[in-house]
């Protein structure tokens, strides 16, 4: 498998993360519960590039 790849579209209220090239999408809320969330998911990834 390739280098992990997120991408992060940011809105007022949430945050829509995608990972490639294993094709998982989530969302979290635009606040420190959903970025601590955020943070935890991103770390067990180890992601080589957001």
């Amino acid at each position: 498998m390739g280098p992990v790849c997120v991408g992060i579209d940011v809105c007022k209220a949430r945050l829509d993360v995608h990972v490639l090239p294993q094709g998982q999408a989530f969302a979290v809320a635009r606040d420190g519960a959903g970025l601590s969330d955020l943070v935890a998911r991103l770390q067990a990834l180890g992601p080589d590039l957001v």
